[in-house]
């Protein structure tokens, strides 16, 4: 018997494990499992809760807690966790462009971006072999939630790491170093034809720009250039920061007065081959040098030491007393004599006119560098204006020209806001009256700004003051006003009012308004505020109150009624304020 007893009670163990049953051994009483599905206005969460205790009541408490999670899981489900990860609108920085300031937003979230390089500075355009880091600050749109974010869940393109906390929406990103711009300037200044008697250069120093420098070996080796010689000059260009030789061709650099000039691809080591120096002067015993004797070398015409292509350039020797004997140009005779000497040269580059002068049977020698650059032109194109189209302005490069004020130019609805290099408005825009060095020959665009009304577009809404009227006028040039006010208190409420018509030659003439409401995301919040008003100045206060505090943005507009006469006026003056209740 007691055998026939242990085999029903083991069988019946086994049969309610199968059921999913739990079983306590030794307790007063056992509970069943509780099962319940909870449900919210949010959405519904399944609850499934087993529980067993000494008194028996699973059943109860698996109702209850079931309920709490199914609840619970409801509330969870009013916001969506942001799927997104991949950030649009941030791109690696590239050398000399503008910074974005903010991603490109998507059906999830919105973000803000900001610069900084390795010393943690700002900066407004990327510069050259600098690494930057960009914050990106994200904003949830409604419905979603940052919350559930994985630990660097986002990614930004062309990054070399990118990080976020979890449930956070601030994200780091740096990127790789900008690369260096490639040197552009072919002509190599400073290094001129050798003349005998002179002395070689051995830099650029005095003559350097701002991409590179440096310095110069001859071949031979001499202290001063001798008569009747070949020289060969070996240029050794050294990279400044933020340029590079990387990228340049064969044989791109010059030097004026060269025969043969050559270079190796991504190379800034230059070979330059000048013409036989000339015979040694006919003067050839100088006994002293003018700028050792008397300071004053000479005088020019306007004191100019630089003059453009083809252009000619007056050198008076000083005549006190002295003859002048020879002119010399880069160490050739020119065969002239007298005190003055008429320069002038189609090649680009430094010349050095020389002479030789004589007084009291001593000799003296002295020379003057005079630098022959092109010459480049700058139009005007007055873009669309009236009035007086400015003079074409011809320069010298590496001069500067004054840009004209643009008085007496106009255009209807726009104002005058300087020039551009862009007939668009979009390029570099330059100050009307400043001094601009131009860089090649170009035409410089009028940059017309559109005039706009303040009020008269959404961006440029006029602010309301609480618990105060604002006027407006409705205009035949004037149709639509926008304002603006953040509301603060629960119940603040926007009135509107119409005044008098303006014009209109009936009794009935009618003015009507129409008003929407809108909050600072777009959505309408409002749009029936028709009313209207007879020529007898009859006011009429309609209202629109809010439920809760935020910015809105209100539009208001004429109305036009198509089943009213033809004399109906669509002109008029309204108020318009934002109210405390």
């Amino acid at each position: 018997m007691k055998t026939m007893k242990k085999v029903l009670f083991v069988l019946l163990v086994a049969l309610m494990l199968f059921a999913g049953c739990e079983i306590i051994i030794d307790g007063d009483k056992s509970g069943g499992g509780g099962n319940s599905n909870g449900t919210t206005n949010g959405g519904s969460g399944g609850g499934n809760s087993n529980a067993t205790t000494n008194e028996g009541n699973g059943v109860d408490n698996g109702s209850s807690n079931g309920a709490n999670n199914g609840s619970n899981n409801g509330n969870n489900n009013n916001f969506t966790v942001i799927t997104i990860a991949a950030i649009q609108g941030v791109t690696a920085p590239v050398t000399g462009a503008t910074p974005v300031t903010a991603i490109t937003e998507n059906s999830q979230y919105s973000g803000t971006v900001t610069w900084s390089d390795w010393w943690g500075d700002s900066t407004s355009t990327f510069a050259a072999n600098t690494e930057y880091t960009a914050t990106i600050t994200l904003t949830a749109k409604a419905g979603y939630t940052m919350q559930g974010v994985g630990y660097d869940f986002f990614t930004v393109a062309g990054a070399t790491w990118v990080s976020n906390y979890a449930d956070s929406g601030d994200i780091t990103a740096a990127f790789p170093q900008t690369a260096a711009t490639v040197i552009n300037i072919a002509d190599i200044q400073g290094v001129t034809t050798p003349v005998t008697g002179e002395t070689p250069v051995n830099e650029i120093y005095d003559y350097e720009n701002g991409q590179y420098s440096g310095f110069v070996t001859w071949s031979p080796n001499h202290y001063t250039f001798e008569a009747s010689t070949i020289y060969t000059a070996t240029i050794t260009l050294t990279a400044k920061t933020g340029y590079t030789l990387q990228g340049i061709g064969n044989n791109f650099f010059t030097v004026t007065g060269a025969t043969s000039v050559s270079n190796n691809a991504n190379s800034g080591v230059i070979t330059a081959i000048f013409p036989q120096t000339s015979a040694t002067l006919s003067y050839d015993k100088i006994e002293y040098y003018w700028i050792d004797q008397h300071g004053s070398l000479a005088t020019t015409s306007g004191g100019a030491t630089v003059v453009g292509v083809g252009e000619t350039l007056t050198i008076t020797a000083q005549s006190e007393g002295y003859t002048a004997k020879q002119w010399y140009l880069n160490g050739i005779s020119t065969d002239q004599n007298g005190d003055t000497y008429i320069f002038s040269s189609v090649v680009t580059g430094n010349h050095i006119v020389s002479w030789v002068v004589e007084k009291d049977s001593k000799v003296y020698n002295t020379n003057i560098t005079i630098a022959v650059k092109n010459k480049l032109t700058v139009s005007f194109d007055i873009n669309g204006g009236t009035g007086t189209t400015p003079d074409l302005k011809t320069v010298i490069v590496g001069s500067s020209i004054t840009l004209p004020s643009g008085s007496g130019l106009t255009k209807a609805g726009y104002t005058f806001g300087g020039w551009n290099n862009n007939a668009s408005g979009t390029g570099y825009n330059y100050n009307a009256g400043t001094s601009y060095t131009p860089s090649n020959s170009e035409t410089l665009y009028a940059k017309w700004i559109k005039s706009i009304t303040p009020g008269t577009t959404k961006g440029t809404a006029i602010e309301l003051t609480l618990n105060s009227w604002e006027p407006g006028e409705m205009t035949d040039n004037v149709q639509e006003l926008w304002y603006t006010i953040n509301l603060t208190g629960r119940g603040d409420e926007i009135r509107w009012r119409t005044n008098n018509v303006t014009g209109g030659n009936y009794i009935y003439t009618l003015w009507r308004a129409k008003v929407y409401i809108y909050d600072e995301n777009g959505a309408a919040l409002y749009s029936n505020g028709i009313q209207s008003i007879d020529v007898d100045s009859k006011r009429y206060n309609y209202y629109f109150f809010f439920s809760a505090p935020g910015r809105i943005y209100i539009k208001v507009t004429p109305e036009e009624l198509w089943n009213m006469p033809s004399w109906e006026d669509t002109n008029g003056t309204f108020d318009i304020g934002a109210f405390s209740r």
